[in-house]
Parts: structure tokens; C-alpha cells; sequence
């Protein structure tokens, strides 16, 4: 059977990527028909190069036609085009993250509906992911018209579990779909050195999503390394590739605290990364799956919460 894999893959940023191995490893575990796999992402050559760098993550399932590049709704001639290349495949995979989420707007959820009719009207997909709660009549009426014709809606926590209940009987509890990733790590990675990051010191991890600066923010921020973790060498996950903020905010960092380390994800593994996380004391951070690790490693975690999907997530976090 040859699938189509789509979500919000390939966009530099680390949770996209632990999700992305760990929808494989669902499909590969739950879908062994599945023989050959599409995956739409937004940027090829990033993805491709990943994979490359990944390899330690492979499993078995084979990529048929590798990785295709996201498109977008922007005339009715792409619709029509969506419509007809929709026919190439025999079932669909949606989502991983938050795959339906009202706050995002048409791209919560109504594209899907657009861009892939047939098969939802063939109830040839399984929905995978957060699952916003609706509450507009807008997401209640696409919620009617989707749900119930998906053949399995994976959920990755309680409160989307319940949201789908209202909706449909195809609903099953999972977990986050990076587990699988951390899962892989600790199996066969477990212990590695840290020598590829040179850090001699007892570190800690910094990683923040910079639209939430904030003179609060930055005052949580010397708490923690300066009177929490002040012999600590604080360590900053940047990506370089993601936006120039990230590095912005990782500069002004080091002009408050020149002993900070910068590391720039896209030049390790998966594995490297959860390496260093696993390796640190504790962590502040904001972004979901940096909190993930630090919790699934049992780190003590400091969240500056910025998005409802940590707060469906994340249960051990200490306020400052």
C-alpha cells in the first residue's frame, strides 16, 4: 500500500523533526501494509539533508517517492490539481503535532478539507496529534464533516482525546509522537559521550521562543543562572536556519552572560541533541518538545509557557 504522510515536517525547527520519526515509527508499528510512503514537507532539501544526518533514527519503512514540497491553496486550478493527484495514493496520514487547531485559521484544519476531499470523503486517513477544542461554529462544523470519517483519530493528549469523543468513537489515547524518538535514544544511545560539544562544565539549557521577550522574561532568566544555577555553563539551543531571532535573542544572551555556550541545532543528529539535553542539570525553556525532553529525562524544568499545547503536555514545571 503506498501512503501519504503530511503536517507541518520540514519547517527547521526540532519538535517538527522528533515528530516526523515518530509518526514513522507509528505507521511502521501500527501500518504494516504500508510498503511505500510520500511525505509533503515545506522544505525538501532541509528534510533530505536530516534524513542523511538521521541515520541512526532509520527504520524500516521505505520512502517511495521521498519527500515532495508542501503547496499552496492559492487558485482554483491548484485546488483542481490537488483534487486529481489525490488519486495517486491509497491512504493518508494527517498531522502529528497539533493537527487541527482553531487559532491557526484556515491552516487549522480547513486545509485539509480543501486540499484533500477524496480522501476524506473515502474515509481513506487517520488523523495523528493535539486536537484544539473548538469554539467557534466554524471548527464544531469541520469537526462534524471530518472526524467521524476518519478511520482512527490517534490523539496525543487527554484533552483532545475528550475533544474527539464529542464527535466520533474512533478515538485512541497515545502520547506525544517524540516518545518514540526518546524511546529509540535510550535504547541504543544512552550514555554517549558529550565530547562532540566540548562541555568540561555541570551545564544547563536555555531555550526560548524570542516573541515572548519581555523585561519579566529576562528577569526569570538571571534567577535561574544566576542565583538557581550560578556555577553552571548555560548551554542555548539556537537555530540558526529558523528565523534570524533565534539568533538575535542567543546574542544578546552572551552579551548578559559571556560564558554561555551556543549550539546551532542543524549541525547534529537527533541523536547529539537529545545527548545534550539528556546530559544538562535542568533546563528553562519555553518551546514544547525542549520541555518534553527535560521532562521525560526527569530534569528539573523552569517553563515560560507561551502556547495551550504545553500546558496540555508539560506537568512538572516549576515556577519562578
Amino acid at each position: 500500500m503506498h501512503g501519504f504522510l503530511k503536517c507541518f515536517y520540514g519547517f527547521q525547527n526540532l519538535g517538527d523533526e522528533m515528530l516526523f520519526w515518530g509518526v514513522l515509527d507509528y505507521i511502521d508499528t501500527a501500518y504494516g501494509d504500508v510498503d511505500e510512503l510520500t511525505v509533503e514537507v515545506d522544505n525538501v532539501a532541509w528534510m533530505e539533508e536530516r534524513w542523511t544526518k538521521n541515520v541512526d533514527m532509520m527504520i524500516q519503512l521505505k520512502l517511495a517517492s521521498g519527500f515532495v514540497s508542501q503547496k499552496k491553496i492559492i487558485k482554483f486550478t491548484t485546488i483542481s490539481k490537488n483534487i486529481l493527484d489525490n488519486f495517486h495514493y491509497d491512504f493518508y496520514f494527517f498531522g502529528g503535532g497539533e493537527v487541527f487547531a482553531e487559532s491557526r485559521g484556515f491552516h487549522g484544519g480547513w486545509n485539509y478539507l480543501f486540499r484533500y476531499l477524496y480522501p476524506i470523503l473515502r474515509k481513506k486517513f487517520i488523523l495523528l496529534g493535539g486536537i484544539e477544542t473548538a469554539t467557534t461554529w466554524r471548527q464544531k462544523l469541520l469537526y462534524k464533516i471530518v472526524l467521524p470519517r476518519a478511520q482512527r483519530v490517534v490523539t496525543r493528549d487527554h484533552t483532545s482525546f475528550d475533544e474527539v469523543k464529542h464527535y466520533t468513537d474512533k478515538a485512541v489515547h497515545h502520547y506525544d509522537f517524540a516518545i518514540p524518538v526518546v524511546d529509540r535514544y535510550r535504547q541504543n544511545m544512552s550514555g554517549r559521550s558529550l565530547q562532540t560539544f566540548v562541555i568540561t562544565k555541570p551545564y544547563v539549557i536555555v531555550n526560548i521562543v524570542q516573541s515572548m521577550s519581555s523585561e519579566e522574561l529576562y528577569q526569570k532568566i538571571k534567577i535561574f543562572l544566576t542565583e538557581l544555577y550560578p556555577n553552571y555553563t548555560p548551554v542555548y539551543l539556537a537555530g540558526k536556519s529558523i528565523n534570524s531571532n533565534d539568533t538575535i535573542f542567543a546574542q544578546w544572551l552572551e552579551g548578559a552572560y559571556p560564558h554561555l555556550r551556543v549550539f546551532q541545532r542543524e549541525e547534529y543528529s537527533l541523536s547529539e541533541l537529545l545527548a545534550l539535553i539528556d546530559g544538562a542539570s535542568a533546563g528553562f525553556a519555553s518551546r514544547l518538545h525542549i520541555l518534553l525532553l527535560l521532562q521525560e529525562f526527569e530534569k528539573p524544568l523552569y517553563s515560560a509557557v507561551y502556547a495551550e499545547k504545553v500546558k496540555k503536555l508539560i506537568t512538572s514545571t516549576i515556577e519562578l
